[in-house]
């Protein structure tokens, strides 16, 4: 699809002075780097300019992706500081007030494979309202890292046991945060709304081969990229799907995601519909019982074909700056997307997956 759209020319969304700027927050490995190239779509430079000199103090990268020019404000520092580091704090909040004045996106990054969230990650959620005001959370995004490399309890048996409990600490997650938002003055209406989205590691687990799946669904990094891009600032949306033009795949209908969702649920519903049929083995007749088997069995097989064949496709890239990003229709990101190729949108339409 990307080489197809090679001639397209798209709308000049930036200058010289533009950029699209993140903040980019949460302890010291917490998988911040990971995160930052999956939604960038290319890895960003290790080294950055450190403004003030100690290791916590916030760092600046910059970036260029076809055009658009990317500023990452990384601030571990809020979180790795002591009660007793009074100065470092005061420090960093004057440095993000002077040069972080007007950002487009803040990525909050928490580690989901930890047992808690520490103290100084949600009193770090409080400084960020005191040095921007609680209006920062209108365009943040909270990130829980690692989550693909989370283990369920032993006693947890099945796949469908698995889907519940990862959802069910997703939600401890979310309640966690909206605790913290509230408590630094956001509203609770307000504070619900803000995204708690679990992501994984690009690198390969033993539990989850493929980097882009986690128990409760096939594909984190299409949702978390979605939810940036709709959280970020208006202005920026665009010029962000510029910098991504090369590795945008428009679908009409459901995207891969949530087809994969749809069937992993069917699954599990025809495999609870297997554990009904045998129990009631002995009021049905054999072959009544052997047609209706044979019935979910094949619709079970199929199932998998589907799925392995969306998982070859999925494991074709393995690193998160090389994966492809659905944008389905109807949605806003598509009509953004329209508006970007402009006269040219007219021209791809045949390279679109699914457009009627």
């Amino acid at each position: 699809v990307a080489q197809k759209r090679q001639h397209i020319q798209f709308r000049s969304v930036t200058t010289e002075s533009d950029s699209i700027n993140v903040l980019l927050t949460g302890k010291t490995g917490v998988g911040k780097s990971s995160i930052i190239n999956a939604i960038l779509g290319q890895p960003l430079a290790k080294e950055g300019k450190a403004l003030g000199g100690v290791t916590r103090d916030v760092t600046c990268h910059e970036a260029i992706v076809n055009g658009v020019r990317f500023q990452i404000w990384d601030s571990p520092g809020l979180q790795d500081i002591t009660e007793d580091d009074g100065t470092i704090t005061t420090r960093i909040e004057e440095t993000l007030r002077t040069n972080c004045r007007h950002l487009h996106l803040l990525l909050y990054c928490i580690r989901m494979d930890r047992d808690r969230v520490e103290v100084s990650e949600l009193n770090a959620i409080k400084q960020l309202s005191k040095i921007f005001t609680t209006k920062i959370w209108d365009t943040a995004v909270f990130a829980l890292t690692y989550a693909n490399r989370v283990l369920p309890p032993v006693e947890i048996e099945t796949d469908e046991e698995e889907t519940q409990w990862f959802k069910v600490r997703i939600k401890e997650f979310k309640e966690i945060v909206v605790r913290a938002l509230v408590e630094s003055g956001v509203s609770e209406a307000k504070a619900t709304k803000v995204p708690v989205i679990p992501v994984g590691y690009h690198t390969p687990s033993k539990q989850m081969p493929d980097p882009r799946e986690l128990y409760d669904r096939p594909d984190w990094f299409n949702p978390f990229w979605h939810s940036c891009a709709n959280h970020m600032e208006e202005n920026a949306v665009i010029p962000l799907l510029a910098s991504q033009k090369h590795r945008i795949k428009l679908v009409s209908g459901k995207t891969t995601s949530e087809e994969a969702v749809e069937l992993t649920e069917r699954q599990q519903e025809l495999k609870r519909k297997v554990k009904d049929l045998e129990r009631q083995s002995t009021v049905i007749k054999k072959e009544e019982f052997e047609r209706r088997r044979q019935k979910i069995s094949d619709e079970l097989r199929e199932i998998e074909e589907k799925r392995r064949i969306q998982k070859e496709k999925q494991q074709t890239n393995t690193m998160s700056h090389e994966w492809e990003i659905e944008i389905p229709k109807p949605s806003s990101l598509w009509q953004k997307f329209k508006k970007l190729c402009g006269d040219s949108f007219e021209k791809i339409k045949d390279n679109i997956i699914g457009l009627d």
